[in-house]
C-alpha cells in the first residue's frame, strides 16, 4: 500500500534529515506509525506536543525558508490526510503482512515503534493509570527503555493483550517480560523465539484495528454526548507558512524567529 505520495516521500525524507539530533529522529516508516497513532486519538493535540517526538526536542535545522515551507506543509498535509480518514473511518493498516519478505520485517518494527510512542501519549484514552504505569516519573516519548508494561487499569485484557503485540513487534527485546505472565500466556502457548516473533507479526494488523475501534468508539461517544465533551478536533491546515505567521511547531514565535531561521 502506498503511505505517502512520491512528492511526499521526497520531502518528508528531507525533513527527517533536517533534524538537529540525528539519534532521536524517527525513520519515514516510524514517521507513517506516529502519525497513525496520532491520527485516531478522538482528542485534539497542538503540534508543540507531537513534534517532538519525531525530531527530538531540539527539532529542526532548516536549509531556508522557502525549503521549510514546503516540507513542513508535505508533514502538516499527511497529518491531516490521515486525521480525516480516521474521522472517516477509512484510515488502513499500511502494510499487508501475507505478502511481506525479510526486508520489511525493520519497516515494520519501525512502523509499530511509532505506532507506540504516538498512542502512549494519551494514556487516559487507553484506561491506563493516571501515571501512564511508565517506569520513570517523567518519561521521554524516544525509546522503549523509558516505559514500562502497559498495563490498563480497568483490566481491558484486549487492550492490555493488543498494546502487548504492539510493543513485541516494535522491541523484541520485551518480548520475554510482555508474555511471560497474564493476558499474553496464550499467545506464548507452544511457541519461542522466532515463533513467537513470527505470530506477533501476524497478529499486528488485528491488534491495531481492534486499537482503532475503541478509539472510533471514544470518538463516537464523544460525538454523541456534545454537552459534556468538545467534539474532536479538525485537521490543522497549513497552506502556507510566512515570514512573520507564528511558527506552526506551536512555539508562539515567528516563523522566521524559530523553525524558519
Amino acid at each position: 500500500m502506498t503511505v505517502f505520495t512520491s512528492q511526499e516521500k521526497t520531502n518528508l525524507t528531507k525533513l527527517l534529515a533536517c533534524a538537529v539530533n540525528q539519534g532521536k529522529v524517527l525513520s519515514l516508516d516510524g514517521l507513517h506509525g506516529y502519525l497513525y497513532g496520532l491520527a485516531i486519538n478522538p482528542e485534539p493535540i497542538f503540534p508543540s506536543e507531537w513534534l517532538p517526538g519525531i525530531f527530538g526536542e531540539e527539532m529542526l535545522e532548516l536549509p531556508s525558508e522557502e525549503e521549510g515551507e514546503s516540507l513542513m506543509g508535505s508533514l502538516f498535509t499527511v497529518y491531516n490526510r490521515m486525521t480525516q480518514q480516521s474521522q472517516d473511518k477509512e484510515l488502513l493498516f499500511p502494510f499487508d503482512i501475507r505478502t511481506m519478505d525479510v526486508d520489511d520485517i525493520p519497516r515494520v518494527r519501525a512502523w509499530a515503534h511509532g505506532f507506540f510512542l504516538a498512542t502512549s501519549m494519551f494514556p487516559e484514552l487507553w484506561g491506563m493509570d493516571a501515571d501512564g504505569d511508565f517506569e520513570d516519573d517523567e518519561p521521554e516519548p524516544y525509546g522503549v527503555e523509558d516505559y514500562g508494561e502497559v498495563d490498563v487499569a480497568s483490566g481491558d485484557a484486549e487492550i492490555t493483550a493488543c498494546f502487548s503485540v504492539v510493543m513485541g513487534v516494535a522491541f523484541p527485546e520485551r518480548i520475554p517480560e510482555l508474555f511471560h505472565h497474564g493476558e499474553g500466556n496464550h499467545i506464548m502457548q507452544g511457541k519461542k523465539g522466532p515463533d513467537l516473533e513470527a505470530k506477533l507479526f501476524t497478529m499486528l494488523p488485528d491488534a491495531v484495528a481492534s486499537l482503532q475501534e475503541y478509539a472510533n468508539a471514544t470518538r463516537d461517544d464523544m460525538e454523541g454526548h456534545a454537552d459534556n465533551y468538545q467534539h474532536p478536533q479538525q485537521p490543522l491546515r497549513v497552506e502556507k507558512i510566512g515570514r512573520n505567521d507564528p511558527c506552526p511547531c506551536g512555539s508562539g514565535a515567528k516563523y522566521k524567529k524559530c523553525c524558519g531561521k
